[in-house]
């Protein structure tokens, strides 16, 4: 039907050429290629021409759209994305920018010319600089370059605890977060793929036990959480208990992420974490050993079958 088609228009005028998951065609040199705004992806193999400006090590480099390109839509070839509300006081309408490597864009991939002041402000810088460690580098290019979604949003707007930072998986099946840990344990039959979620942060930051006394990083509360993010984005999460504390795998995980960043940018280790347990108890948990070095327990055992997903941490 003519009617429907993107070539029928009257002869001199430009064809539609934003197709294929909103990235432009071209047939230049009967290439068959799609632009992207940072690469080219080849529909015939399924695959970019250039490895991923922002990789996520957990895929190759050059995997287009989390090997889904018909549920997955990735128009820039990249999403890492700030909520914040502009206006007088943050009190104007709510606005959506996405965060690469400190250059803010858009939703539509333009330029982002507003201000970055505020939250929006405090988080960039925050970003920034767990972006300029070592470990904190991988975890940022990894929730950059997933295709699932994750935005650092006020922890005002927390629906579980407001006020408080915290990583809360979105989307239908938030199993899906705990799908390799839920395989090894045969509990049902999960989804594959991981989850995106919203990262909840206090700019203010939270008081906690730190070696010498107590102390407040908003920066490290958000890598914290962030790498929440991290495993939820591949189905790693586990709530066990392997230190028999009464804290989850996850959780220390977490906080062992945390005292790398607190350790790469001079700030004193995290010593315990403060909890509550299902009877509402209050629960301690160490986190550095008797040498006062950050406790390390590894990641949920990767089953046979999922082996092929080629899942690897950063630890």
């Amino acid at each position: 039907m003519a009617g429907i088609s993107s070539k029928a228009l009257k002869p001199g005028t430009p064809e539609n050429r934003k197709k294929f998951n909103g990235i432009e065609h071209t047939t230049e040199f009967d290439l068959n290629t799609y632009d992207a705004f940072y690469r080219n992806a080849d529909p015939q193999i399924g695959r970019w021409w250039q490895i991923d400006p922002k990789p996520n090590e957990m895929q190759s480099l050059y995997s287009m759209m989390g090997n889904n390109p018909i549920s997955n839509a990735d128009p820039l070839g990249d999403t890492l994305r700030v909520s914040f509300r502009g206006g007088f006081l943050g009190l104007g309408r709510k606005r959506e920018v996405t965060y690469n490597n400190g250059t803010l864009t858009n939703k539509d991939g333009s330029a982002y010319t507003g201000k970055v002041k505020g939250f929006l402000g405090k988080a960039v810088n925050a970003l920034n600089t767990i972006n300029g460690t070592t470990d904190g580098g991988k975890v940022v290019s990894s929730l950059q370059s997933s295709t699932n979604t994750f935005t650092v949003k006020s922890a005002n707007l927390n629906p579980n605890k407001p006020g408080s930072s915290e990583f809360i998986e979105t989307g239908k099946d938030i199993n899906k977060s705990y799908a390799v840990a839920m395989t090894a344990a045969g509990q049902g039959k999960p989804v594959l793929g991981g989850v995106g979620g919203d990262i909840y942060w206090n700019p203010s930051g939270t008081s906690l036990p730190v070696v010498g006394g107590t102390g407040v990083s908003p920066i490290t509360d958000l890598a914290h959480e962030m790498f929440h993010a991290y495993e939820a984005n591949v189905g790693m999460l586990n709530n066990d208990d392997p230190q028999g504390t009464g804290l989850s795998r996850m959780e220390y995980r977490a906080s062992y992420f945390e005292n790398q960043i607190r350790n790469a940018i001079g700030q004193p280790y995290r010593r315990e974490y403060w909890f509550r347990d299902a009877s509402g108890n209050q629960g301690i948990a160490p986190l550095l050993d008797a040498s006062g070095r950050p406790i390390y327990v590894p990641p949920t055992t990767i089953p046979p079958s999922l082996l092929p997903l080629g899942i690897n941490l950063i630890y």
